[in-house]
């Protein structure tokens, strides 16, 4: 089995630096372009400021090819219970990605 390797987008550097997302989109088909097997982003509450991951996600998969794309963590609490009743679908028809959907969660138990 050979191992996968995989980058994560530099997303908040870029709002961080003032750069454009296009850029992290660029990153994105220069990573397919080198081999690299998948590309990830995060989701935080309190690493601000971060942009929307299934957004990002999906412009990046319109803008490869064969490259699985995916999330680090998503909190599903942040988002719109009927957004995310529906199959991540951000490949699309004309990308034969793969997307992965890692999601987070906190539980707080007390008695």
């Amino acid at each position: 089995m050979t191992p996968k390797v995989g980058v994560f987008l530099p997303a908040r550097e870029s709002l961080l630096n003032g750069t454009s997302i296009a850029g992290v989109l660029d990153f994105a088909e220069q990573a397919e372009k080198a081999g690299f097997d998948s590309v990830w982003t995060g989701d935080s509450l309190l690493a601000t400021p971060v942009p929307e991951p299934l957004t990002l996600l999906s412009a990046a998969a319109a803008r490869t090819t064969r490259i699985t794309i995916g999330t680090a963590a998503l909190l599903p609490v942040l988002r719109n219970p009927i957004t995310l009743a529906g199959p991540p679908e951000p490949a699309g028809p004309a990308n034969d990605s793969m997307a992965c959907l890692d999601t987070t969660t906190q539980l707080s138990l007390s008695r």
